[in-house]
């Protein structure tokens, strides 16, 4: 994925490119959010496990990558889309565009998905929340570390100086990280990464109460993996080594 400028305001001349990513990322978060939570919604006394949580969540997040990164990167993610600002891979345009895109598809998503589940089953569209062990503060923690984790697989998977390297093995890195985090983190707080995937549920199910969790949570953690991976782990452009003479 290439470079940008930070503005973008040249993006705004090319209407139709914009359009199309717009609409990749509304189709994208709106289908991740109508799996997601499909996916996990009880039907009868046999309660979805973990390991199917995890693997419908992260073959998704795989094919649709896949099918549409090349569009607009398939970030469907607004935690994502601002990390892509930070690094240089997202204008300040269209990240502004995208954030209420994805939030639109994602709350689309979840209405699908009320409207398709049977009144008595619905509950809140499985919205994420905190064990009710836990405090705020580590919801907040954890979802910080587990999108952490997600960036800095998304971050290196992004470098163009490694996408030789890596052919077409980004999605499925991308796909396995958002596994392996559900795995571990879905007691803890739903595992969620994503403020879309849930701000969408707890909008159609009017279930807003600490949603702010996952705004926070995900954004600071998705911070300090892009700003590690820019100044640690990013591949040199053809710098000279240091010589200690």
């Amino acid at each position: 994925m290439a470079r940008k400028t930070f503005l973008g305001l040249e993006e705004l001349k090319h209407e139709g490119t914009l359009w199309r990513c717009m609409i990749a990322e509304f189709l994208g978060t709106l289908l991740l959010v109508f799996i997601a939570t499909g996916g996990c919604t009880l039907w009868g006394n046999i309660p979805r496990t973990p390991a199917q949580v995890a693997f419908v969540n992260g073959f998704t997040v795989m094919a649709l990558i896949t099918a549409l990164g090349h569009v607009s990167g398939c970030q469907i993610n607004p935690a994502v889309s601002i990390c892509f600002l930070i690094s240089g891979h997202n204008t300040l345009i269209r990240t502004l565009l995208f954030i209420p895109v994805q939030l639109f598809g994602a709350t689309v998503g979840s209405l699908i998905v009320k409207y398709v589940t049977p009144e008595y089953l619905q509950g809140t569209l499985c919205t994420t929340s905190i064990h009710p062990a836990l405090t705020p503060f580590q919801g907040v923690l954890t979802e910080a570390i587990a999108t952490f984790v997600l960036l800095l697989v998304v971050q290196a998977t992004s470098d163009e100086e490694r996408l030789l390297e890596l052919g077409d093995k980004g999605p499925l890195a991308v796909g396995l990280a958002v596994t392996t985090d559900v795995l571990w983190s879905n007691e803890y707080t739903g595992a969620s990464m994503n403020p879309a995937r849930s701000s969408g549920p707890a909008l159609a199910s009017n279930t807003l109460e600490g949603l702010w969790i996952y705004w926070v949570g995900p954004i600071l953690g998705g911070i300090a993996a892009t700003l590690l991976y820019m100044y640690v782990f990013k591949t040199p452009e053809e710098k000279e080594e240091l010589k200690i003479t």
